[in-house]
């Protein structure tokens, strides 16, 4: 199986004195691994090691947010 690297950034759309935190949960679309919950605040990237299958990600925000995805 290949390893492989999954990037999430978040920003807020709208600058806020109040930190807000992102919940993120990556997980495999064959509904068999779940990987988080994962908490960023504010303007962050995290990178999550992953294998070969098919992915997906779920952000759960108070605030509006810009998520970028990519696999390296």
């Amino acid at each position: 199986m290949e390893k492989r690297r999954l990037g999430i950034h978040v920003s807020q759309l709208i600058a806020d004195t109040v930190s807000h935190i992102e919940i993120i949960y990556v997980y495999s679309l064959d509904g068999q691994t779940i990987l988080g919950p994962f908490y960023l605040t504010g303007n962050e990237t995290i990178y999550i090691d992953i294998d070969d299958k098919l992915w997906g990600v779920l952000v759960e925000s108070e605030s509006k947010v810009n998520v970028s995805v990519w696999i390296e």
